[in-house]
């Protein structure tokens, strides 16, 4: 590649440099394009050797300084909140569930080990069933439909027109589903003269066709730093990737530089265009940088023009604030500012232990910070890896923050449980209306379980979690490193919603797996899941209130429907009428009740024939459901 060649098509034009202060909030932007490096046609992509060389010493997020920071502040965590013998975990009884988890539709192992760590799972599935799976070192696409691998290379092999030659990590990918087409984005090179943005966009729907690829540098301030642990989203204009920028050496406070967004067109990528961005920096809240910042992706289609991020206080052993930060339009409007709204959440969260293995093996957990999040009507719910106070296990939180565009506040909820959880990722599953339903995945393991891939149907109607379902269990633990050091478990998991089939989730996860006799390594699960039936949950949550009932007569019914409900005060109530697929027919009436026996009618002649989930809710956690039928 020639000198000249090469500087002009990586020259970056700084159009703009602004910077603004609003309600103590500081940050600054600036204006970068980048022209198309190279198109990569992958169906003509040829096997490779595919060498890798892994060091059996240590493996780290980060840098050195880092990795001393954070072990430090474990082990402040676990004196702080020892591990204990508790046969029933007490926040279970503040977490309403029940045993009805979600459908599995398919289950297969996804990229094989290549002698790389960790695993770093993430997927994209178009609404064809072409599916791409992205590891640390490979990528693999499938046709879903026919149970078919269409092809495996290195993710190394994908850009290796790019100019530089160093190790590609920290996959990620995106499903467009208003263009109908794929971003894929990962990181390449740990130093500054080295580092690098790998961006690349699918011409088409068919992952096996033409990409246009950009490299992004990972060194933009030009302050000796290098790129590390992107988080990706789309809106309907633009694709938003954050990152940290990190240095080699020195103390964790000085290491760390700060995180950063970038902004960018997402329709010239796919058109080959030279690019537009907007980078975001120096965002600071006071005097204190926003740290590892996520972009929250709409739930059933994509949001816009503006986007959500979220912070949080991700290095605390204890801390309840989350960061709210609110770009407010497209990059090309001058009028495009930034607010970050601090909310108080209901719960703690904090920094995990890290999580126990058989044989004395333990896995890294990393920190509390957001790992994946969607918004769907007005609320945004995350999930992230945390620490269990009542245990002093390993677990995961998934918060809803309500009313975001007017006055938000935030509801957490540990996810305890017996055995230890981490890296989670949610995809939104329900049908529209006020169902807010999810699926929560998990890695999970345990001192004396081999570490799967598990799953939570949260019902977002009533509010209730099922019990975890495991999706992938194994015979192994993973010891690649050798000795007790922590192993690698993987910084994220992969969770995408199916767009054009409302209810199903594909996901991507880890699992213990033997290699051979000396090796016992990770492997990747991929499975497509069915969140439970509307009812399921519902009806076992009615169980625990045997001081209220709900009953409705005649059912099946073809002309008035008469409900007895019992309640065990007076209440507010609300009664609504859903169809099967969780969407709201009728708020049929907002009214108070009193204590005791209370008799309800309604003419169900408007309603065509089919499935019924009539609904009573109040303020207090009263919630019944009962299933009716009209012919």
């Amino acid at each position: 590649m020639k000198a000249s060649r090469l500087f002009l098509i990586i020259i970056m034009s700084i159009l703009s440099v602004c910077t603004y202060a609003q309600k103590h909030t500081t940050y600054k932007t600036t204006e970068f394009t980048f022209a198309k490096y190279n198109t990569v046609n992958v169906s003509t992509i040829k096997p490779n050797w595919n060498v890798t060389l892994l060091n059996l010493e240590k493996s780290f997020e980060g840098n050195k300084a880092y990795e001393t920071s954070i072990k430090k502040i474990k082990m402040e965590a676990e004196l702080r909140f020892p591990r204990k013998n508790i046969p029933q975990n007490p926040n279970k009884s503040a977490i309403k569930t029940s045993p009805d988890t979600c459908v599995i539709m398919k289950s297969f192992e996804g990229n094989l080990f290549v002698n790389s760590t960790p695993t770093d799972n993430t997927l994209a599935v178009n609404n064809n069933g072409m599916l791409i799976s992205d590891i640390n070192s490979s990528i693999y696409i499938y046709d879903t439909q026919n149970d078919t691998l269409l092809k495996t290379f290195p993710l190394s092999v994908f850009s290796d027109t790019l100019p530089f030659n160093a190790n590609q990590y920290d996959p990620k990918l995106l499903y467009d589903p208003a263009a109908d087409k794929f971003v894929m984005t990962y990181l390449a090179g740990t130093l500054d003269s080295l580092s690098n943005i790998v961006l690349a966009f699918s011409q088409t729907n068919d992952p096996l066709g033409f990409w246009n690829l950009y490299s992004i540098p990972g060194n933009p301030l030009s302050d000796t730093s290098w790129t590390d642990f992107p988080a990706i989203a789309l809106s309907q204009n633009e694709l938003f990737i954050t990152v940290n920028l990190l240095k080699d050496t020195g103390a964790w406070q000085t290491s760390f530089k700060q995180s950063i967004i970038w902004q960018i067109d997402k329709n010239r990528g796919y058109n080959g265009d030279t690019l537009h961005t907007k980078l975001w920096s120096e965002i600071n809240i006071g005097d204190k940088p926003i740290r590892n910042m996520h972009p929250i992706q709409g739930g059933s289609a994509l949001t816009g023009p503006d986007m959500y991020l979220l912070s949080n206080r991700n290095f605390a052993i204890q801390n309840d604030t989350i960061f709210m930060l609110h770009i407010t339009n497209i990059l090309s409007d001058t009028n495009t500012v930034m607010t970050i709204t601090p909310v108080l959440s209901d719960r703690c969260y904090g920094m995990p232990p890290d999580a126990l293995q058989p044989s004395n093996q333990t896995f890294a957990t990393n920190d509390a910070r957001v790992l994946g999040g969607f918004m769907e009507h007005d609320k945004i719910q995350f999930v992230g890896n945390c620490m269990d106070t009542v245990t002093g296990k390993a677990t995961v939180y998934h918060g809803i923050i309500n009313n975001v565009s007017t006055t938000p506040s935030v509801h957490l909820t540990l996810m305890a449980d017996t055995l230890e959880l981490g890296y989670p990722n949610i995809a939104y599953t329900g049908n529209g209306g006020t169902d807010n339903s999810a699926i929560i995945s998990v890695n999970y393991t345990g001192k004396f379980t081999n570490p799967g891939f598990a799953a939570y149907n949260y019902n977002g109607i009533s509010g209730i979690y099922s019990s975890m379902g495991k999706i992938k269990t194994s015979s192994s633990y993973v010891n690649l490193f050798g000795g007790t050091d922590p192993e690698r478990w993987g910084d994220y998991s992969g969770s995408q919603r199916v767009y054009n089939d409302p209810g199903k989730v594909w996901v991507s996860g880890c699992f213990g797996k033997k290699i051979n006799t000396f090796t016992r390594a990770h492997g990747t699960w991929i499975a497509q899941l069915q969140k439970a039936a509307p009812d399921a949950s519902i009806q076992s949550y009615n169980n625990i209130h045997n001081n209220s009932s709900l009953t409705a007569y005649p059912n099946p019914v073809n002309d008035m429907l008469f409900i007895e409900l019992h309640i065990p005060y007076d209440a507010r109530i609300d009664v609504s009428l859903y169809d099967e697929n969780g969407r709201l027919v009728k708020l049929l009436l907002q009214t108070n009740a009193l204590e005791g026996k209370n008799l309800l009618s309604f003419s169900t002649q408007p309603l065509a024939n089919g499935v019924y989930f009539l609904q009573v809710r109040d303020d207090k956690q009263l919630f019944l459901t009962k299933k009716v039928v009209k012919e």
